[in-house]
């Protein structure tokens, strides 16, 4: 296995602590995931360190306990009577995944091998006594889903991204099979049979997807030569979503096709006013390239003001958006410079080093639990200075660290696109990305 930085070294671990991590949707074609699609693994151990000496699994761990892996906020958190730092099993194994992210493609697969999904693909828990792959892929990956999908998710950049986040999922309306028959969910399960094993296609044609390219390199007569099926072309996919509307109560077979030829009607809509727009960005990007230069800082303050008018939520800040203030806690005083960087040493269990340059330590500060660390180096390194309160539990504290990291996540790729949108030069990117986090900081 590779590991360390740089994933420079590579270490021996034997394979029966090892299984496949579904770790991207990108990796998968059809509406079922196999551990063939997956291209990474992870490591499961349930047994205590004392019963792993002598094989290679036991070094690797001693090797992460000397990178001060195990005293991380998440690590540390995980470490019980009965459970290692490093145990990561007893982790309840879903029938069916959720992408993150969504583009062209709607694949929610079934995940009938149980494997481990990695946090881009979130893992769905149906009700015990409905927990079957089948009935589920073919709910969730029916047209009805990704139309719920759409309205309660949102969209990412002009490229026709489209992201759920857990929020955003826990709200969506998805077709119940509890006030279902069960004829009416063998029915869902046998079209969803029907177009397990097919390749996933997209709800723009292979041809129209690559028209811009091919026309402006002078390729446009190979246009023909390429597929004008989509999705919305598929017969089971019709009769999956045919069979979906059944069960939810839609008695009339000419009632159902009706309803299913507005809904594609509408998403045929849909995606090509998606791909115009995406068009669109690529030829104001391009023709940015031929303007003048334009002041960093002038396209930062308009990407600022956008934001506000736009996207106020990237905006949010931590004390008044994700601290909260009826629980208890710690107030620390961050120095205005320095990178900070979690810390501990023989004297000091966990605390924030701050650093300038690679000798000059500007700070020490000690903080009572490590995930206050964690949070601390979160806060600092993005740009929350002076006193900050951070709450005094742990859980409360590792609640409130996932919560900005995620925020944090999902605003810094925003800024990257709404920026990428205006140039392709990467060292103005800086200097706009620079300008532009002054602004949201102050």
């Amino acid at each position: 296995m590779r590991c360390g930085d740089g994933r420079a070294e590579i270490r021996p671990i034997e394979s029966c602590y090892l299984e496949p991590e579904v770790h991207s949707i990108l990796e998968i074609d059809t509406f079922n995931v196999l551990p063939s699609n997956c291209k990474r693994v992870v490591l499961l151990i349930a047994v205590r360190k004392s019963e792993l000496k002598g094989t290679y699994v036991g070094k690797y761990i001693g090797w992460g306990e000397k990178q001060n892996l195990h005293r991380s906020a998440t690590c540390a958190a995980r470490v019980t009577e009965s459970r290692e730092w490093y145990d990561l099993t007893g982790h309840q194994r879903a029938p069916v995944l959720w992408p993150k992210g969504h583009q062209y493609r709607h694949i929610a697969p079934a995940n009938r091998e149980r494997l481990v999904a990695n946090c881009a693909m979130y893992e769905i828990y149906p009700p015990s006594n409905l927990d079957e792959p089948h009935l589920w892929g073919g709910i969730l990956n029916s047209t009805w889903t990704l139309l719920s999908a759409l309205q309660f998710g949102r969209p990412v950049g002009n490229e026709g991204n489209w992201s759920t986040m857990v929020a955003d999922v826990n709200i969506m309306l998805v077709p119940d099979p509890r006030i279902a028959t069960v004829e009416q969910r063998d029915k869902v399960i046998q079209a969803f049979l029907n177009m397990e094993e097919r390749n996933a296609l997209q709800f723009l044609s292979e041809r129209r997807l690559r028209t811009m390219a091919f026309t402006s390199s002078g390729r446009a007569n190979e246009l023909d030569g390429l597929s004008a099926l989509t999705e919305l072309d598929m017969p089971d996919r019709r009769e999956l979503d045919d069979a979906i509307l059944e069960m939810i109560g839609v008695v009339s077979p000419q009632r159902r096709q009706e309803l299913i030829d507005e809904l594609y009607a509408y998403l045929r809509e849909f995606f090509e006013a998606t791909r115009q727009k995406e068009e669109k960005a690529i030829i104001n990007k391009n023709t940015a390239r031929r303007r003048e230069r334009v002041r960093p800082a002038d396209i930062a303050a308009q990407i600022h003001k956008d934001i506000s008018e736009k996207e106020p939520e990237l905006l949010a800040q931590y004390d008044s958006h994700f601290l909260d203030k009826s629980e208890p806690f710690d107030t620390y005083a961050l120095p205005a410079d320095g990178e900070a960087r979690p810390y501990s040493d023989m004297l000091v269990a966990q605390a924030v080093k701050f650093m300038k340059g690679a000798k000059t330590q500007v700070a020490l500060i000690p903080t009572l639990i490590s995930s206050q660390a964690e949070l601390i180096t979160l806060l600092a390194n993005t740009g929350t200075r002076g006193l900050v309160r951070v709450p005094h539990d742990d859980a409360e504290c590792l609640h409130t660290l996932e919560n900005y990291r995620e925020f944090i996540d999902h605003r810094d790729e925003r800024i990257k696109e709404l920026i990428q949108e205006r140039t392709s030069d990467e060292d103005t990117q800086e200097k706009i990305l620079a300008a532009l986090m002054s602004l949201i900081n102050r």
